[in-house]
């Protein structure tokens, strides 16, 4: 390299500087400023190109000094290249400016738009809005609040009431609504109630306040609370007419109630009263149709037996079917004082010790000849004793009533009864081979009066009371009776009773 010249190479970086300085130049007068006003981007703009134009001269009269054209510009270059620095540094500090001068504008654009968005959200508001101070007194009012509350500005500029309200509050514990003092030092209010009255006007006013912030740059000066004051009267008007309703409503349903109640213990005393003739009467009609009877089935009995005389087949056959007959009336009669004796307040649980496995075992051996009769096999599994306190009168009419009606609708097979220990309670449970009940009447079985035709559809003998009965007698006893049954597979029946007797 130390043989070649570095002439070319100078005046080609020249020429790369004047065509750089140059393009800059260019780009500097066409580029755009949004950020800064007109003026300032002139400005800016000026001083920008008046310093590129200096590189410009300086490389262009570099290219003429070192291509060997001139050299007369020298001694002037440095000066020129001075210049530069000043007019750079000009126009930083000119952009600066613009920008917060433009920042400046749009800031003031921005809260001038915001003051008068407020100042119309303010003046159609349907809520009076007011600021106070911390010296109690009204600083601005929108138009509702100044209507609203009959405000009027005063000769300092703040606003002040025309006539004094009065503001008594509506909710207990809550202080005067309309309070300015309080109101002024920062209270909060999330809408009380208060019955204002306002020159001649009464008003319900909902008053609701907040303290207002104070700014960064200024906390020592409280700005104050702003109050928002809204009319109520017609919503709590409706609201105490609704209220009202509800209470006239409440009272007129409370006497309907009462005189209902009135006319509900009329007929229940009357039903008790036409129940208790009832009674008097069944009792009465019973009795005084036993004694007729017994002389019917009597008198039946000296005759089937031949002590008048003797009878004719004929005869005899007729006398047999009076005194089937009698038995059967009379049977109807006994259950019909049995069932009037359960339901009236004289039947009494007389309790005491009693072995229920001997109870169990002599209903079975009474009945025994019965099942024979009909060629079905009768028999108790019941342990050696079992002991308890209870009525043993009424336990024996159910196992009565329980193995009669199994040994009545059973044809073939038997009837078992068996008793079992259960702790604090025993069970009796009278399981037969008959003809079963069907679903849809099990749920009635235990009804007074209702009877399951048989298979073939016929009534059953008996008054359809004995077991309604023995529901009645383990109901007395503090006990259940249940029943399990499928049509021709049988029927079991299940007495559960304490063994000791219920309190009361």
């Amino acid at each position: 390299m130390a043989g070649v010249s570095a002439e070319p190479l100078v005046v080609a970086c020249d020429v790369v500087a004047l065509v750089g300085f140059t393009v800059a130049s260019v780009a500097a007068a066409l580029m755009l400023l949004p950020e800064v006003g007109a003026r300032h981007a002139r400005v800016i703009r000026g001083l920008v190109l008046g310093a590129l134009g200096i590189y410009v001269f300086t490389a262009f009269s570099n290219v003429l000094e070192h291509g060997g054209i001139t050299a007369a510009l020298d001694p002037y270059e440095d000066y020129i290249e001075i210049l530069v620095f000043p007019l750079v540094a000009y126009a930083l500090h000119e952009s600066r400016l613009a920008l917060e001068t433009s920042r400046r504008e749009r800031a003031e654009r921005r809260r001038q738009e915001e003051h008068a968005l407020l100042s119309t959200v303010m003046r159609v508001l349907p809520v009076g809005a007011m600021i106070v101070n911390p010296e109690g007194t009204i600083v601005f009012a929108n138009e509702t609040a100044r209507e609203l509350l009959a405000l009027e500005e005063a000769p300092d500029g703040t606003l002040e009431f025309t006539t004094e309200p009065t503001c008594a509050p509506m909710r207990p514990g809550e202080a005067p609504a309309l309070d300015l003092r309080k109101l002024g030092e920062g209270l909060t209010v999330r809408g009380a109630l208060c019955a204002a009255s306002i020159g001649a006007r009464h008003l319900v006013l909902s008053v609701s306040s907040t303290p207002i912030p104070a700014v960064a740059s200024n906390e020592s000066s409280a700005p104050g609370t702003l109050v928002l004051v809204q009319d109520v009267t017609d919503r709590e008007t409706a609201l105490q007419e609704l209220m009202d309703a509800q209470t006239r409503y409440a009272e007129a349903l409370e006497y309907a109630v009462d005189a209902r109640t009135a006319d509900l213990l009329k007929a229940n005393e009357e039903l008790q009263a036409a129940n208790e003739a009832k009674r008097r009467l069944l009792a009465n009609v019973s009795h005084e149709l036993r004694t007729p009877l017994n002389a019917v089935i009597g008198f039946a009995d000296v005759l089937a037996n031949g002590l008048a005389g003797p009878l004719a087949e004929e005869q005899a056959k007729q006398v047999a079917m009076i005194r089937e007959a009698g038995r059967q009336l009379l049977e109807l009669v006994e259950a019909l004082l049995e069932a009037q004796w359960l339901e009236s307040s004289e039947a009494i649980v007389e309790v005491r010790p009693v072995d229920v496995a001997d109870l169990v075992r002599s209903a079975v051996d009474m009945l025994d000849p019965l099942a024979r009769s009909k060629g079905l096999a009768l028999h108790a599994e019941t342990p050696e004793t079992l002991e308890a306190v209870t009525d043993a009168r009424l336990i024996g009419q159910v196992l009565r009533n329980l193995i009669s009606n199994a040994v009545k609708f059973t044809h073939e097979g038997g009837v078992t009864v068996r008793l079992l220990d259960a702790g604090e309670r025993f069970r009796i449970a009278v399981a037969d081979t008959g003809i079963g009940i069907p679903k849809e009447a099990l749920p009635r079985i235990f009804d007074a009066f209702v009877q399951v035709p048989g298979s073939r559809g016929e009534k059953p003998e008996g008054t359809g009371l004995g077991l309604a009965i023995c529901k009645q007698i383990a109901h007395a006893l503090g006990g259940s009776i249940a029943v399990e049954s499928e049509p021709g597979s049988g029927s079991t029946f299940t007495v559960e009773l304490p063994k000791e007797p219920i309190s009361g």
